[in-house]
């Protein structure tokens, strides 16, 4: 098996890409890093599925398995990531644009405004190459828009949550595997009281 090459995505580096994204972009980074979910899960999230202070999102990487459906509880952050998301543009998806072509390619896509993955992928390495952070760097070595979910899920791990569930990972293992590879070193807290 190759050895992965691709570095892991600092929050720095999250935050200057972010800025040379387009807004819909931002958006959708921000949701994949609050909801450390994968990008086809981040482009088909719906205001539809947004009610009560929660939004259900069906992972669809373990759907067939009957186990990526997930009611996520909002916090206040992510309420006004998702106000962001409403504009004049009427559509069902959270990530959505206007395409600039003249005519509205429906191939592969529920709605004219949803975003084709391929795009969305293409946007992502505009912004990165815009951010000229990665200049230099070898082929495959420059963080994809799947690192941000490492980075959110080293960042949950920080702040001393869990995010195993909230990534819809089946074992602990997995989850461990988005949070190794970042440079920082997470200190253990020990007491020590040995009385002899």
């Amino acid at each position: 098996m190759a050895e992965k090459v691709r570095k892991r995505m600092t929050l720095p580096q999250f935050q200057t890409i972010r800025q040379h994204a387009p807004a819909w972009m931002q958006k959708a980074t921000d949701r994949g890093l609050h909801t450390v979910q994968r990008r086809t899960d981040v482009l088909s999230m719906q205001f539809s599925k947004v009610e009560n202070g929660t939004m259900c999102v069906i992972q669809q990487q373990h759907q067939k398995y009957d186990t990526g459906y997930l009611r996520i509880t909002l916090s206040t952050e992510l309420v006004g990531i998702i106000r962001s998301c409403r504009d004049n543009i009427p559509s069902p998806f959270l990530v959505h644009h206007r395409p600039t072509r003249g005519r509205r390619d429906t191939h592969n896509k529920e709605h004219w405004t949803q975003i084709a993955q391929t795009t969305f992928t293409r946007e992502f390495d505009k912004a990165r190459t815009a951010s000229g952070l990665f200049a230099g760097w070898d082929d495959g070595a420059a963080p994809t828009f799947h690192e941000i979910r490492a980075l959110g899920i080293k960042l949950y791990r920080d702040q001393g949550i869990d995010p195993q569930q909230l990534a819809g990972h089946g074992s602990a293992e997995m989850t461990k595997n988005y949070d190794s590879g970042h440079e920082d070193i997470r200190w253990i807290e020990v007491k020590t009281g040995l009385i002899i």
